[in-house]
């Protein structure tokens, strides 16, 4: 109710404590046009204020199901965000595990990278080794080569030797065939020496046997 309707109640209430003699015919209607002209006011401001009121009902009833919906989704979404809280450690508990294979395989990594690193060792050792063998090869093919040359030298001295061997053998067969013919010459000459001798020395004999006798 708006106070220019407040002051024209208080007006009428005053006019209505007023003697009815004090009252005149004009102020009456007057009066009666106020008070009928209040009670269409009132009414029209009752059915303005119902038509407020429901409007402002429907909007608190409305608020109220916003409330209850926001109130549902508040708790809907304390439950998602506990279920997502839940979600979350639930990550970081894989996280962790992941983390901790991540960490696993960087060390096997790392063992491998030094495995790797003293097979890298023991290739460089053995490929000194190879060196050096290499070396020591080169060195037995130099002593196989001067080795082959001694052989070569000692085959053409071998060559040498049998073509000695040979002559000496072809000389040796022609000396004995020279002693054998001069043996038998010797013998022969021996075998007259002695028969020369014998007579050389019977007629010596003869001789002196001679000799005596002319004397």
């Amino acid at each position: 109710m708006s106070e220019k309707n407040i002051s024209k109640y208080l007006i009428l209430a005053l006019c209505l404590q007023l003697p009815a003699t004090a009252m005149a015919d004009e102020e009456l209607e007057e009066s009666m046009a106020l008070l009928k002209n209040n009670s269409s006011n009132a009414k029209s401001n009752l059915e303005q204020y119902e038509k407020n009121h429901g409007i402002v009902k429907g909007n608190v009833d409305e608020v109220n199901k916003a409330i209850k919906t926001l109130s549902t989704q508040k708790s809907q979404v304390r439950e998602n965000w506990k279920n997502s809280e839940t979600s979350r450690k639930e990550l970081e508990q894989q996280r962790g595990q992941i983390q901790s294979e991540v960490d696993n395989e960087n060390r096997s990594i790392a063992k491998e990278r030094e495995q790797i690193d003293r097979l890298k060792q023991t290739i460089a050792r053995i490929e000194g080794n190879i060196k050096k063998r290499e070396e020591v090869i080169a060195s037995y093919e130099n002593k196989i080569k001067e080795v082959d040359q001694q052989k070569e030298i000692w085959q053409s001295q071998r060559d040498q030797v049998t073509d000695l061997e040979t002559e000496i053998d072809r000389k040796l067969a022609q000396a004995q065939q020279d002693f054998t013919k001069w043996d038998s010459k010797e013998k022969g000459y021996s075998k007259e020496v002695a028969t020369w001798k014998s007579h050389s020395k019977k007629a010596e004999k003869i001789e002196r046997d001679y000799s005596k006798l002319k004397d």
